[in-house]
């Protein structure tokens, strides 16, 4: 017959290490979910950026483009003034 000590200590032994598994589980489990969410808003977080940058260079475009125009209208008034 078992004493009242030896059930208590078998059963620490399957009730911790049974815990101890179930908690690292659930752990395992919220630190997937936390890296899902934090590769989900960098996801985001990219795609905005990319979005701002198309913006940014397309501006940049049209303006060099501008600059471009009056550069060359300028020659043209010039090569038509001095070099005629």
């Amino acid at each position: 017959m078992l004493t009242d000590t030896q059930i208590m200590t078998m059963a620490i032994a399957i009730i911790v290490p049974t815990a101890a598994v179930i908690y690292s589980r659930s752990s395992a489990t919220d630190m997937n979910k936390r890296i899902d969410d934090t590769n989900r808003r960098i996801d985001d977080r990219t795609g905005e950026i990319k979005d701002l940058m198309k913006a940014e260079f397309a501006a940049l475009r049209a303006e060099m483009k501008s600059l471009r125009e009056n550069m060359e209208a300028q020659l043209k008034m010039h090569v038509l003034e001095y070099h005629k």
